[in-house]
């Protein structure tokens, strides 16, 4: 990530979190970031916010920020110590960099053999290998809900609306799918419809996902009477919860209405809905259900 060595050795096996100190939260794109910031202020926090250049695109105003290219770690590590930096979060989407194209700057060498790890692989070894790098230089890496579970989706149905005997099975085919990909590292979401699985999430993402289950219906290949389907969106069983957990949000519900879905179901306690209010108005007004589902169901 964005820092460099706290000590004269760089050892990933040795070396000792710090566990304390000011919190900074490495910001990507996307909402998630000031929400977390914000729910930090309110927590009694000063949080310090690193935002990515080219990547961040939350409103800095107000908070104590530095703007910092991935390839500046020196930089960022001389700024941390400067603030007094001890727990480091991430929130937000991030893209992986075009490490080809990175010119490094000095004091980032001795970490950069074990960022370029992240070129293969999955989601999940791209976060095992960033949450090591963070912890490696001495910072404790925090999940977004230690800082505000009040963000995590509850449990029950949220909207006026609530699912149906048929809905409720492609809740459940759908919870299922995602417990069996977890292990392959595939994605976070499908879309479940008549008992079978219609979509499934890979490295486009959610919105995009949802959004081609419109062209499986205007082709033929979805065609379940409109509203149909559920969007189901849950953690990987085995999934790092500091990094990376499944966001849903007022855009998630506008892309399930176009896509004449029945309804969406989240796993609560696991999925984060930093806009649940504007999601369930939304969802109300066009007669969709969300449900906030256990993980077990």
């Amino acid at each position: 990530m964005l820092f460099s060595r706290t000590k004269k050795t760089f050892n990933l096996e040795t070396a000792a979190n710090s566990g304390s100190g000011r919190l900074a939260i490495i910001a990507g794109s996307g909402p998630m970031p000031g929400h977390i910031a914000r729910s930090a202020e309110r927590a009694g926090e000063a949080p310090f916010i690193f935002a990515i250049r080219g990547e961040t695109d939350m409103d800095l105003a107000g908070f104590d920020h530095a703007v910092v290219a991935v390839s500046q770690i020196s930089t960022a590590h001389a700024i941390a110590t400067e603030k007094g930096i001890g727990r480091v979060a991430c929130a937000g989407n991030f893209r992986r960099p075009d490490f080809d194209a990175i010119k490094w700057e000095w004091g980032a060498l001795k970490a950069v053999p074990k960022l370029l790890q992240v070129r293969i692989g999955g989601d999940d070894r791209a976060n095992t290998i960033i949450a090591d790098v963070i912890e490696a230089f001495g910072f404790r890496l925090v999940g977004p809900l230690e800082i505000a579970p009040d963000i995590a989706a509850p449990e029950g149905v949220l909207t006026k609306k609530k699912p149906d005997r048929n809905a409720r099975a492609d809740m459940e085919c759908g919870l299922a799918a995602i417990r069996l990909m977890g292990p392959l590292d595939i994605g976070q979401a499908v879309v479940a419809a008549s008992g079978r699985i219609v979509a499934v999430e890979a490295a486009e993402g959610t919105d995009a996902m949802v959004e081609r289950c419109a062209g499986l219906r205007s082709n033929g290949r979805f065609r379940v009477r409109p509203p149909s389907g559920v969007l189901v969106k849950a953690a990987k069983p085995s999934q790092d919860r500091r990094l990376d957990l499944p966001v849903a949000g007022i855009r998630t519900v506008e892309m399930a209405i176009e896509a004449q879905l029945a309804g969406i179901a989240i796993e609560a306690g696991s999925v984060l809905v930093p806009e649940r209010e504007e999601m369930v108005r939304l969802a109300d007004k066009a007669g969709m259900f969300i449900v906030g589902m256990s993980g077990d169901a």
